[in-house]
């Protein structure tokens, strides 16, 4: 088997069933006093899908660069200075948010007197919030800033992680950031009015793991735009490594296998499976090599569910099921095969 006849677009991804929520909290996820983060960059250019019972298979990623550090201090939690890509950032906690308040590098020096949204606590999968921020400040010490902007944080991804070393980790929760900021300069403050602004914006996404209080995982896009035309950009993401924090990884599911084409998640009883994608019907083909409970269904990548075959338990052996997808939309869709909670899938282009 392992044999796809999907239209268009197709590659294998990994899904499961999640059994438990993970919710970022002050006491768990808010950075400490005198903490050091270490990351290594890592080839991640694609944040991969949104939405619950997610799979982003990073498995085949290579460490690129060196390390990425990330060092806090501060006499209290709610009170804390962040240094980051040779910047420092003041950072404080207020009715359960987080915010940066001022950040200084050897270019710039900003004040917010409007702070920039950087988390709130609690946050859960399908919780988000904008924010407006504003701050002024100098640049090169000869021409005055202004920015003004938003932030929206969302927790887009609740799903499983798969990593290099044949490592993956459930319960993650993917956070996406999505700031934008207006940035004006002028010799003269009062001059700020009419000066045309350089626009930023920044994606990011953040992978939080159970027992990690800081994000397994994260990728960055930063875009500047004059008008409409782009003048600057820069990616990067960085990957907490088994090197950079052993203790992480012990919560980790090892040995995970994958096929041919790098996608797919086995787990144990889905010995093999064929899909066959003709005329609006899906013919779904497997094989168990025990005794299971089996479902299917087939959402959109944002993991709205539009047909759901009801779970039936089944003997060992060779199975056919069919859906009928006729009446679905044109778009990008993921037929899951869970078994007994855990699933593979695939994902296809109705035309």
């Amino acid at each position: 088997m392992k044999t796809f006849f999907i239209i268009l677009s197709l590659f294998v991804l990994g899904l499961f069933d999640v059994a438990a929520q993970t919710v970022l909290t002050i006491e768990r996820n808010l950075p400490l006093p005198s903490d050091d983060v270490v990351m290594s960059g890592v080839a991640v250019t694609d944040a991969g899908v949104k939405g619950k019972n997610a799979v982003w298979n990073f498995s085949e990623a290579s460490l690129v660069g060196g390390k990425h550090y990330i060092r806090y201090y501060g006499e209290a939690p709610d009170s804390l200075v962040r240094i980051e890509d040779n910047a420092v950032y003041t950072e404080a906690l207020v009715a359960g948010k987080q915010y940066v308040y001022g950040v200084e590098d050897r270019l710039r020096k900003l004040v917010f007197s409007v702070p920039v949204l950087r988390m709130p606590y609690p946050f859960a999968y399908g919780d988000s919030l904008y924010a407006p921020f504003e701050g002024r400040g100098k640049y090169c010490d000869n021409r005055y800033v202004k920015v003004t902007g938003d932030v929206k944080v969302v927790a887009d991804g609740l799903g499983r992680l798969a990593l290099p070393g044949n490592v993956a980790f459930d319960n993650v929760l993917r956070v996406t950031t999505t700031r934008r900021a207006d940035i004006r300069m002028s010799p003269d403050s009062s001059a700020f009015d009419s000066v045309k602004p350089l626009t930023e914006v920044e994606h990011r996404h953040d992978w939080y793991a159970s027992g990690s209080r800081y994000p397994l995982l994260t990728l960055v896009r930063r875009t500047t735009y004059d008008g409409q035309a782009r003048v600057a950009g820069r990616e990067a993401a960085y990957l907490m490594t088994a090197e950079d924090n052993a203790a992480v990884y012990e919560n980790a599911d090892e040995n995970i296998e994958t096929d041919g084409a790098g996608g797919r998640l086995s787990n144990g009883v889905l010995a093999d499976y064929d899909v066959l994608f003709s005329e609006g019907r899906l013919a779904v083909e497997y094989e168990l090599t025990d005794e299971a409970d089996v479902s299917l269904s087939v959402s959109d990548v944002s993991g709205i569910i539009y047909k759901y075959v009801e779970s039936l338990h089944q003997q060992a052996g060779g199975h056919t099921v069919g859906i009928s997808c006729a009446d679905l939309r044109r778009g990008e869709y993921v037929l899951s095969i869970s078994v007994n909670g855990k699933a593979v899938g695939v994902k296809f282009n109705v035309k």
